[in-house]
């Protein structure tokens, strides 16, 4: 009875190690055909599909403190470039708030949109900002980036909305 035990559980485990095998490297094709040929090679050193996203991780996103400054000080300088759309702006924003995140570094939302806020062109929305400032307190950086978008389209149907590329309503 126990030779038998032993050979059902030795016969679970092998089944097991064959699907997670199969599960690994389909796994593996995910991430190898998602990633540009010239940005294989840290793939190759990994030897499971979580070796390779490793890999991946230390050399295209590390989580030490020189990129968690380049972030930093990326998010802080950010100024939404003349000719450029509000939405494109705000991808730029979102990216290096969940660049952040990734490492691990997470700002209040608060602050958040303190920081959407003083990106944004003064000359374009200054007196508005002021006139956000007391509703921000229990509010999201989605919200308020919703607030930003119906002035946009506000100051567009007023003929001063020009560089915010913002056409129509749904433009932005």
């Amino acid at each position: 009875e126990k030779n038998a035990t032993t050979a059902a559980a030795k016969k679970a485990l092998e089944k097991a190690f064959s699907e997670w095998e199969e599960r690994n490297a389909e796994a593996l094709r995910i991430i190898s055909f998602t990633v540009i040929d010239r940005l294989q090679g840290p793939i190759l050193y990994g030897k499971t599909a979580k070796g390779a996203w490793e890999e991946l991780q230390k050399v295209h996103a590390p989580k030490d403190r020189q990129r968690k400054y380049s972030l930093l000080r990326s998010l802080y300088r950010l100024d939404m470039q003349p000719g450029s759309s509000l939405r494109d702006h705000e991808q730029r924003f979102d990216v290096l708030v969940q660049s952040l995140e990734a490492i691990g570094k997470t700002i209040e939302p608060d602050e958040l949109i303190i920081l959407y806020m003083n990106s944004l062109p003064v000359e374009t929305f200054g007196n508005w900002i002021q006139t956000q400032l007391g509703f921000i307190d229990n509010m999201s950086i989605t919200d308020f980036k919703g607030r930003v978008r119906e002035e946009a389209r506000r100051l567009n149907l007023v003929g001063m909305g020009q560089g915010l590329g913002v056409e129509d309503a749904d433009t932005v």
